[in-house]
């Protein structure tokens, strides 16, 4: 199912208008409509907002339900990585979840680690700027 499709399905199962859910996430009806339809795309904080108003996690208002995989029938991870690795346990401290219904090589690891890496250094940068502005000094170029 298209997110647009899984989009206007839970909107109407929860009996919101367009209207109520654009107030509930401070987005234009008519851009919700626009999703909906299919004729934009919406950002991954669009999404969020609209999974936090609709009462579903984001993995919800995206997964599409898979015939072949049931994750309640699964006794083991189906990751194919030592989960004694102290590069998987890592990933796994910072919520990436190794019940997975594909495998996960090397080059993905790595590439996931990478993000990782990436996203605490924009995170330490936000930090510090906002560090800075509490002290009311000027942020640094960068």
């Amino acid at each position: 199912m298209a997110l647009g499709t899984k989009l206007r399905s839970l909107r109407t199962e929860r009996g919101l208008s367009l209207r109520e859910l654009g107030r509930a996430t401070h987005l234009s009806h008519s851009f919700i409509a626009d999703i909906e339809a299919g004729r934009c795309s919406a950002s991954i904080d669009t999404m969020k907002a609209l999974a936090k108003a609709l009462g579903v996690d984001l993995i919800d208002l995206l997964d599409e339900p898979r015939p072949d995989f049931d994750p309640a029938t699964v006794s083991s991870p189906p990751v194919k990585v030592d989960p004694n690795n102290p590069r998987v346990k890592r990933l796994a401290e910072v919520g990436i979840f190794l019940h997975t219904p594909f495998e996960l090589d090397e080059q993905d690891i790595k590439e996931i680690e990478d993000f990782i890496e990436y996203r605490r250094q924009k995170a330490a940068k936000r930090r510090e700027r906002e560090e800075q502005r509490k002290k009311g000094d000027s942020p640094m170029p960068g």
